[in-house]
């Protein structure tokens, strides 16, 4: 698994790590923004900020084209997933994995919810 990564550091001047080389990152909608590396050479992954309150949802996180790693940083849910619909309560701490082409529809509780997903860059 780790062979396959790359670990090249973006070729132009000025890409050393510092707070205005920080990603703005594009908003898809009003509560998702996704972060991936501008340089071409960096095709390793993207990140998705998805927040919501109390009263958003049920949210529907696209679908991805490969796998999809899911952390929860605050608040709970439900996470409603598969064929079935089958819902799984989420908090703060919980990790989980999106198939490849599976839909997940959220539903935050009162307290809202911020999770971020991890892909590879463009899947979603």
């Amino acid at each position: 698994l780790v062979s396959m990564l790359t670990y090249r550091q973006p070729s132009h001047v000025g890409s050393e790590f510092h707070p205005n080389n920080l990603l703005e990152g594009d908003e898809r909608d009003d509560h998702s923004k996704v972060y991936a590396p501008p340089d071409p050479a960096v095709d390793e992954f993207q990140m998705e900020r998805v927040a919501l309150k109390g009263g958003d949802g049920p949210y529907d996180l696209s679908p991805s084209t490969y796998a999809s790693i899911f952390v929860v940083l605050e608040g709970d849910a439900s996470a409603a997933s598969g064929a079935d619909g089958a819902e799984q309560e989420i908090s703060r701490g919980d990790v989980f994995l999106q198939p490849a082409g599976s839909k997940v529809v959220l539903s935050p509780k009162d307290d809202g919810l911020l999770l971020f997903r991890a892909s590879l860059k463009g899947a979603f």
